[in-house]
């Protein structure tokens, strides 16, 4: 089971470097590491839709093999690594569609007309 390298980690902190307990570093996580990794499951979510972004620049982590029935899927470390930096730094994922329709109906019913 992976873990974080610094065993001193405070909770709003992220993790570099995932390492295993024999001191070895993985090539890939399963979706459930990084939810055990990260503080919330909806920012795994946010982060796992960027994959399939069209620019090259607006994927925050790379599949090292995609998810089907009976095969898990599997992210790079690597680009892990870089998205809690990224993380780190104040960038945000962008917003999944549904949060994306939620806000804005949100949005219209504040400012809808008053007849």
């Amino acid at each position: 089971m992976p873990s974080v390298s610094d065993s001193s980690k405070s909770p709003q902190s992220l993790p570099y470097q995932v390492t295993l307990a024999d001191g070895t570093q993985p090539f890939a996580l399963r979706k459930r590491d990084m939810l055990r990794l990260l503080p919330s499951p909806r920012l795994v979510q946010r982060l796992l839709a960027t994959c399939s972004a069209a620019d090259p620049e607006a994927r925050w982590l790379t599949l090292a093999r995609p998810g089907r029935p009976g095969c898990e899927l599997l992210v790079t470390a690597s680009s892990f690594a870089r998205a809690c930096q990224r993380l780190e730094k104040g960038e945000q994922p962008p917003l999944l569609p549904c949060e994306k329709r939620r806000n804005r109906g949100a949005f219209q019913q504040l400012h809808l007309p008053e007849n």
